[in-house]
């Protein structure tokens, strides 16, 4: 076995607050996912060696940072940490606030400020001052000034917030590139399963301090502690399907298991294994296959079971892939479901969307 990037087993309280997590990350990327107030920036500062933890441990690739009686602070760990506030020096323009810190011998491998700027899309910010920018502007900063200290690891606060669609993809695909061909270490703590999925499929779900799950996101949310969560936090379903066709323009032919499906035309498909996601309220639920509608999609399933969160319903159909699919009350007694029932889920081609996953 491989040894583990991070190994972490901590306690940590914070007045009424108590922090338990235990948890390996054994891919070269790895999310902290959860509600507010989870502890997910509390867990990435005791990672980060901002805060010693009260008992425990943290070993990064074998080294010990945090162990009863010895404690690494943050300045000796080499980290670079992008907070949710990007703390960027105010007398300072962008171009000094990236090259501060900025090792004066940086390793071969630390990406360069022409490659960061121009990754970033930063290079028209170059002359202005903190207070010119934007949220989202500013954090990018943060991101390149992190990743120009040359770091042996990047820790990632909500990095993306305020970062506009567009910039937000090209940024995912330069942290992507120096992940693979570098071999940079990151751990993000992010509430968008989209950003996390971009980077990684790897996961540890925190919730009221406990760990709830951890490993292969896919996985992790069929744990019975995470199902609830994930209905509360509205993630989209993601499904697994073999694209069949696809031709420029057109729709895209694929199968999920031994049924067809029909999906939105996308560069991101390819013949082959291809991800999709669709939100639980673009599903209608059906007793019977019904035909003369605009949703091409008739997936055929069984009920396993129904749970519910603050008045919504939300019916867990097996179609040889979980899908969550939310109704009203009234739909629940008027269709007769039960676990077990036969239903229909019927789902427009283009409420499909791609995912693109490492």
């Amino acid at each position: 076995m491989t040894e583990a990037w991070l190994n972490v087993d901590i306690t940590h309280r914070r007045r009424s607050f108590l922090l338990e997590a235990r948890w390996e990350m054994r891919d070269s990327a790895l999310a902290l996912f959860g509600p507010s107030g989870a502890g997910k920036t509390t867990l990435l500062h005791l990672i980060a060696g901002l805060l010693p933890p009260d008992r425990g441990h943290i070993h990064f690739r074998g080294r010990v940072f945090s162990n009863p009686g010895q404690f690494v602070p943050a300045h000796r760990r080499n980290f670079g940490v992008v907070f949710q506030e990007p703390r960027l020096f105010p007398h300072l323009n962008v171009r000094r606030n990236l090259t501060y810190g900025q090792p004066s011998h940086p390793r071969a491998d630390a990406p360069s400020l022409p490659q960061v700027v121009d990754s970033l899309g930063i290079e028209d910010l170059l002359p202005r001052r903190p207070a010119q920018l934007s949220g989202g502007e500013a954090r990018l900063v943060s991101l390149g000034r992190a990743l120009l200290s040359g770091p042996q690891m990047l820790l990632m606060d909500e990095p993306f917030s305020g970062v506009d669609l567009g910039k937000k993809r090209q940024v995912l695909e330069f942290l992507r590139t120096l992940r693979r061909e570098r071999s940079l270490p990151m751990l993000l703590v992010s509430h968008s399963m989209g950003e996390i999925l971009e980077l990684t499929s790897q996961v540890v779900v925190l919730e009221r301090g406990q760990v709830l799950a951890s490993g292969d996101f896919f996985e992790v949310l069929q744990a019975p502690n995470s199902i609830s969560l994930a209905d509360r936090l509205g993630i989209e379903n993601l499904l697994h399907v073999d694209v069949e066709d696809h031709r420029p323009d057109q729709a895209v032919t694929g199968r999920l298991g031994d049924q067809q499906v029909l999906l939105p035309p996308a560069a991101e498909a390819a013949p082959g294994k291809g991800w999709v996601a669709v939100r639980p309220d673009d599903i209608i639920l059906a007793r019977q296959a019904i035909e003369g509608t605009s949703a091409q999609n008739r997936l055929q399933g069984t009920v396993q079971g129904i749970s519910t969160h603050h008045g919504k319903f939300l019916v867990h159909v097996d179609v040889g892939q979980p899908l969550r699919v939310e109704v009203t009350e009234r739909s629940v007694r008027e269709l007769s479901l039960t676990v077990g029932a036969p239903v229909f889920c019927l789902i427009k081609t283009f409420s499909f969307r791609w995912r693109t996953i490492p």
